[in-house]
């Protein structure tokens, strides 16, 4: 077994590796989708290829290519993802234990994140035997039309003062292994969308981060109350409208969620399960 970086003079080879792969929902790999095509996958490989702090590995057997998968870290936050892989051919389990040891050698005491779809069953399998911990069983549901979105006169955008409220609500929920954590949060408000409902005090909060491709992705919507949930989901499609958003996204866990966007229009589109082990 050897693993290698890749370089753009083998981009072609493992991107045909995973497309090849790809077309297939158990062996699939987020955050591509089923119908991402090769160009897509191609670019996306280079794309990493060519930034710093990302990699694309490259496994072989005999000169045989019988692994991909992308790599990211992030130094001082000793924080480290595969994206874009495991895609294995033959056994998952020896191939995906081969990049797990490259990756321990090499990242020693970072923590490892991997988000993988549920039906890579392969996956979950080899994470839970693993033993990583699971953080996370979530859907995924994407807006595209912001025209009903409504902002009520209790909620307001984060500002200087009413961040400590919103920081004090919001940290009951985020824990130590949430990468946006309160911190990182608060010194990267440009970011993101942070709103909070107010009533005789804080009621509920959500925060949700802005890309550079212009899509939202909501992280959290915390309350005690199904309609301040709902006011507030509102009031994000408002303020997606007012930014010229093309895209928002939910990420959650929680049925009540799915069942709120599902009526105002969002549509399923993926599923993730999120695992962590320290290297």
């Amino acid at each position: 077994m050897r693993i290698i970086e890749c370089t753009l003079e083998r981009l072609r080879e493992a991107s045909e590796f995973a497309y090849a792969r790809n077309k297939f929902e158990a062996y699939r790999c987020r955050p591509f989708s089923l119908t991402e095509t090769l160009e897509q996958i191609e670019e996306s490989y280079e794309n990493c290829i060519n930034r710093e702090y990302h990699e694309v590995l490259l496994q072989y057997e005999n000169d045989k290519l019988v692994g991909v998968t992308g790599v990211y870290w992030m130094v001082e936050d000793k924080y480290l993802s595969i994206s874009r892989g495991i895609f294995a051919e033959g056994d998952y389990f020896n191939i995906a234990d081969g990049f797990m040891d490259y990756l321990k050698s090499k990242f020693k005491g970072y923590k490892l994140y991997i988000n993988t779809a549920k039906e890579h069953k392969k996956s979950l399998e080899f994470y839970n035997m693993n033993k990583f911990e699971m953080l996370e069983d979530a859907v995924l549901y994407d807006l595209y039309d912001f025209s009903d979105g409504r902002m009520i006169g209790e909620i307001e955008e984060i500002n200087n003062g009413n961040r400590d409220s919103i920081f004090n609500y919001l940290e009951t929920v985020i824990t130590e292994d949430t990468y946006w954590n309160i911190e990182r949060l608060s010194k990267n408000l440009s970011k993101f969308i942070v709103l909070g409902y107010f009533d005789s005090g804080i009621k509920g909060a959500l925060y949700a981060q802005i890309y550079k491709d212009n899509s939202v992705e909501i992280f959290a919507i915390l309350s005690e109350t199904s309609n301040v949930k709902r006011s507030l989901l509102n009031a994000l499609t408002y303020v997606c409208d007012k930014i010229k958003t093309n895209r928002l996204i939910l990420y959650t866990e929680d049925k009540e969620e799915v069942e709120m966007a599902v009526e105002m229009g969002y549509q399923y589109y993926d599923s993730n399960v999120c695992y962590l082990k320290e290297m």
